[in-house]
C-alpha cells in the first residue's frame, strides 16, 4: 500500500479492514438488490477476501454501474453459503473502512450478516469531509465520491476500475493515508485507538452543527387562485409570491409535521393545499417555534417518507 500511514502500519493488518460490496438491481418494482461481489482488504492494502456471487432471487439486473452480467456469475456460489467465512473476518477485526459503507452494512445485514456494535467504522467519506473538506468548503455528500477523495490527495484514478470491490478498496485505503498523512502528520506513538476516539467525537460535533445548518429554514403560507398553499424552504420566499404568513424555523421537518397537522389533521409531505386559513390558525401559524433536535430527526425523515408513501401531498 503506497499511502500507508504508521498509525496504520502499528495495526496487525486484519485488525483493520477495508471492504466493498457491489450489488445486483432487479428489473421492475418490488425486485430490490442482492449481493453480487464482495471484497475485504487488511490495513496493509493485501486482499483478504474477493469474490462474486450468484443472486438467488432473480435472473437479470442493471448491468449499471458495476458491469457485471449474469454470465459473469453463471458459475459462481450463493452468497448465503459464503456467509459463515465472511463473518470470521468481520469478527476477527476491530475496525471497519470504507466509502459510503451504510449502504453495504444494509446489504450484508439483509442477506444474514449483522454488523457487531462492538466495530469501529472508520467512514471514508465522513472523516474526510470532517479532517480536509469542511475547511474548503465541501459538503459533506454532496458532490462527494470514493474517486473524488482520491483526487483531491493526488492518487491516480483509472476510471475503467471504478466500481470494482476491489479497485474501489484500493482508492480508499490510499486515500485514508493520504488522510492521515494530511490530519497528523508526525503521529508520534499515538496509536489508532486514541486517534479514532478523538477524530470520530470530533466529527460527530461538526456533523451536528451541520445537521442543525441544513435543517433550518422558513414556512410560509402563499395566496394561489384555487386557494392557499403552504410550504417549507431552506431559503426565505422571494417577493414574486404571494405571501401572507411566513416564519422562521430551526427545523422545517419538524415543522412541516406538526403545522400541516395544525392546518389539516394529519401529517402531509410536500406542499399542504388548503381552500381556506381562518383566523385563529393563521395565529398559530404566526406564533409557531420549534428547536433542532438531532436525536429526533432520523425519525422525522421516517415519518414524512411513510407520509409521502401513503399520499400525503
Amino acid at each position: 500500500m503506497e499511502n500507508n500511514h504508521p498509525i496504520l502500519s502499528r495495526l496487525e493488518p486484519r485488525k483493520l479492514i477495508c471492504l466493498d460490496a457491489e450489488f445486483a438491481q432487479g428489473y421492475g418494482p418490488g425486485a430490490g438488490l442482492a449481493m453480487l461481489e464482495l471484497s475485504i482488504s487488511g490495513a496493509d492494502g493485501k486482499m483478504i477476501y474477493s469474490k462474486r456471487f450468484k443472486p438467488t432471487s432473480f435472473r437479470r439486473w442493471r448491468l449499471n454501474p458495476h458491469n457485471i452480467s449474469p454470465a459473469d456469475v453463471a458459475r459462481a456460489p450463493r452468497f448465503r453459503d459464503c456467509i459463515g467465512e465472511i463473518r470470521r473476518i468481520i469478527n476477527e477485526a476491530d475496525y471497519i473502512t470504507g466509502f459510503a459503507l451504510e449502504n453495504d452494512f444494509r446489504r450484508l445485514e439483509e442477506e444474514g450478516i449483522v454488523i457487531p456494535e462492538s466495530k469501529k467504522v472508520i467512514e471514508l467519506r465522513d472523516w474526510f469531509w470532517s479532517l480536509y473538506g469542511r475547511e474548503r468548503g465541501l459538503d459533506l455528500v454532496e458532490g462527494i465520491s470514493n474517486e473524488r477523495v482520491a483526487q483531491e490527495f493526488g492518487v491516480s484514478v483509472d476510471e475503467s476500475l471504478v466500481h470494482t470491490s476491489a479497485y474501489d478498496i484500493h482508492l480508499s485505503l490510499e486515500s485514508l493515508g493520504a488522510l492521515l498523512r494530511h490530519a497528523l502528520p508526525d503521529p508520534g506513538d499515538m496509536m489508532m485507538e486514541r486517534f479514532y476516539d478523538i477524530t470520530q467525537s470530533e466529527f460527530l460535533k461538526k456533523k451536528e452543527d451541520y445537521d442543525r445548518e441544513r435543517a433550518s429554514g422558513y414556512c410560509y403560507i402563499e395566496r394561489r387562485q384555487d386557494g392557499y398553499m403552504m410550504r417549507t424552504v431552506r431559503q426565505s420566499p422571494g417577493p414574486e409570491r404571494d405571501v401572507i404568513a411566513c416564519v422562521a424555523v430551526a427545523d422545517r421537518k419538524k415543522a412541516q409535521i406538526e403545522l400541516s397537522r395544525m392546518l389539516t389533521g394529519r401529517v402531509i409531505s410536500g406542499g399542504v393545499m388548503l381552500r381556506s386559513v381562518s383566523d385563529t390558525k393563521l395565529q398559530r401559524f404566526l406564533a409557531y417555534r420549534n428547536e433542532f433536535d438531532p436525536a429526533t430527526s432520523a425519525m422525522q425523515s421516517k415519518l414524512m417518507k411513510l407520509a409521502a408513501g401513503f399520499g400525503g401531498k
